[in-house]
């Protein structure tokens, strides 16, 4: 736990395994810094989810939201940056027993702009 302390997170924090019984997971964190992270996500198969991660971080807070969209089991493994090198700080067993009805985040085509399924996610330019 010292180490966890040291990169800037609140002790109260840590807990090693979470239930997610609607396939939405979501994780806050108090932080006594801002310390520069990478949060990963993989299923039981090891199979990458990064893609359908939102990470929210102020200077007291780190909120990490994610659906899950199979039930089952998942990792989550949060990464700190210590000597310009970014080192495994926490771990997370999740059980999801439910299914998210989000809808998957778009894959990042690198064009800019909104995409064509922009309007089904109930979204509307403010320009």
């Amino acid at each position: 736990m010292p180490d966890f302390t040291d990169r800037g997170f609140e002790s109260s924090c840590i807990k090693p395994f979470y239930e997610c019984k609607d396939g939405n997971f979501g994780l806050f964190l108090k932080t006594t810094s801002t310390p520069k992270i990478l949060v990963q996500l993989h299923d039981a198969e090891n199979v990458d989810h990064k893609e359908n991660l939102m990470v929210e971080q102020n200077d007291t807070s780190i909120n990490i939201r994610s659906p899950l969209f199979k039930k089952g089991y998942y990792t989550l493994g949060l990464f700190s940056k210590r000597n310009e090198k970014y080192t495994l700080a926490y771990t997370v067993l999740i059980l999801n027993t439910g299914e998210s009805n989000w809808k998957p985040f778009p894959k990042n085509t690198g064009h800019y702009g909104p995409t064509p399924d922009f309007t089904d996610r109930d979204l509307k330019l403010l320009v």
